[in-house]
Formats: structure tokens, sequence, C-alpha cells
């Protein structure tokens, strides 16, 4: 999970594309994105866009904080459930995508791991997006939108992660169930990892 600071990183995007402030206005790119990551398997996480406003009013004090960063999430992995801040369309699309990964299985209990997962499927998901030119958002998709280090206060660990998901997708590429077999074999105990030959650190 990320959390942010408020900054003006997207200001400038937002001029030139749509802010999306409801799901409506991007289910048929996240359906469609899911559809071919997926062979054609219908999208079924409920997913809500939320004003800033609304995402502190109903997550409370404890995420105050958090949720004025533009790239606030919430996933719940028991419920399925998605929820995103209002963003410009490519913004919100890719941390959809990272919010998805959340809730492929399995649930890793090292945050480093379950980040590292995230981060994998946002880059393949990012990959199908420009791939297939959903949404006309080939040119504009930035894939690293999220890793500005003056927009998360615990941006050493979301680094950490997105190296690791970078350096497992390029021995993977266009193969997401490929690349998260190596990321549970990484994640196996050191014991394990050397009966399969993976190196200890």
């Amino acid at each position: 999970m990320m959390k942010g600071r408020t900054n003006n990183m997207d200001r400038e995007s937002r001029l030139n594309e749509p802010l999306i402030i409801s799901f409506d206005q991007i289910r048929p790119l996240v359906e469609e994105t899911h559809q071919a990551m997926f062979s054609g398997k219908k999208y079924r996480y409920k997913t809500n866009v939320l004003s800033q406003k609304e995402m502190s009013k109903r997550f409370g004090e404890d995420s105050k904080g958090h949720c004025y960063a533009p790239f606030l999430f919430f996933s719940h992995p028991c419920f399925r459930q998605i929820y995103l801040c209002e963003n410009s369309i490519s913004n919100i699309l890719i941390v959809a995508g990272h919010e998805i990964g959340h809730l492929q299985k399995p649930f890793f209990s090292a945050n480093d791991l379950e980040e590292t997962k995230a981060f994998l499927f946002q880059l393949y998901w990012g990959e199908t997006i420009m791939e297939k030119n959903i949404g006309n958002l080939a040119e504009t998709l930035n894939l690293r939108r999220r890793l500005d280090c003056d927009n998360y206060t615990d941006f050493p660990l979301h680094q950490g992660a997105y190296l690791m998901a970078e350096s497992i997708y390029q021995r993977n590429p266009h193969k997401w169930e490929k690349g998260l077999q190596e990321l549970k074999q990484i994640s196996r105990p050191p014991t394990d990892r050397k009966r399969i030959g993976l190196s200890v650190h």
C-alpha cells in the first residue's frame, strides 16, 4: 500500500487530460484491459472513485494525511473492493492496475513482496494498455508516475519493490503469470531458495 503527500506533480497533466471523478468514466477501459490480460475474463472488482474530501470523510483521521495525495488508493482483498482518488485518466488507470495487483493471489505477509507483486502487475497492466493503445493512451502513459520521491513518505520501500518488479518484468515480458511465479520463488524461505538455485541475500 502506498501513502503520499500533496504536491503539484499532476497539475500539468490534468490540463490536457480529463479528470476522472467516477469509475463509470473509465469502466470500459479497465474492463478492456482486464479482459486482454486474462483472456476475456470479466472484471469483477467493485471499484469506486472518490473525491479527496470523500476519501478523508470515509476513512477518518487515520487516513486524512494520505487522502490528499493524487495517487491514493485503498484495496480490500477480502471484499475484492478498490477505492481510487479522483485523478487524470492516465494516472488513475495506472493506479487501478496497481490496486488490482494487490487483489491478485497470493497475498504476501511481507510488505516489500506485496508491493512488488502490485508493481509487477502494474507493469503488465500498463504494457497491455500501451500495446493495444487502450483509450488512445499509449503515448501518454507513464509507468513510473507513482515513484516521485517527493510524493511518498515511505518511498524507499516502494522504490525497492518497483526495482525488483521491473527486474522480474524484464526477464518475463508479456507474461504476468510467469512473472508472478518467479516472485513466488523469491518469496520462499532461504532454505527453499537455495534448493531451487536462487541467491540468498
